[in-house]
């Protein structure tokens, strides 16, 4: 009896999580339909942190995704790439950007012909001291040594990070 109620109880933990990556998958290509007809080009922008005394880099987790990434989001209509970023870095991780450099841009074609991401350094940085995570957009924020980076990066942070690790020479 008690096999067959752990087996029942696996299923359903099992199930439960794939209904999660389902729904995850799903909730991206609404947006990026709804992006699609209401921005027929879609800029992007992602901050790397990089704090040279712990070796690390902040990662944040999209409630929507499964995966690691760099700070950052949309860039709005009529708003400057630098604007744009200090705007997320605020609202994603309370971090308000003093210095930044613009590396590379991204095109993103997993997402869509037209995605582009520009991918900024943020040489530094101010943290608000009161800050709340929005809930409804990212799930997770953490700081990750160069050697303990997750394996599961989306593809814009992968290519950003070995960009940024190889212009360091790390």
């Amino acid at each position: 009896m008690s096999l067959k109620l752990n087996s029942v109880s696996l299923l359903l933990d099992i199930s439960q999580r794939n209904q999660s990556s389902v729904f995850k998958r799903l909730i991206q290509i609404l947006l990026h339909l709804a992006f699609l007809v209401l921005r027929p080009l879609t800029v992007g922008v992602r901050g790397i942190c990089f704090d040279v005394s712990l070796n690390s880099f902040l990662l944040v987790k999209h409630t929507y995704s499964n995966d690691w990434a760099l700070p950052g989001g949309g860039v709005e209509v009529g708003e400057s790439i630098e604007e744009a970023l200090n705007r997320e870095l605020k609202e994603e991780v309370g971090i308000r950007c003093k210095n930044i450099n613009v590396i590379n841009v991204y095109h993103n074609v997993l997402i869509s012909k037209r995605d582009h991401v520009v991918i900024c350094v943020v040489n530094s940085w101010e943290e608000d001291m009161i800050y709340e995570q929005p809930r409804l957009e990212i799930s997770k924020k953490k700081w990750f040594t160069i050697n303990d980076l997750p394996k599961n990066l989306t593809p814009c942070t992968r290519y950003a990070l070995k960009e940024y690790v190889a212009q360091l020479g790390l």
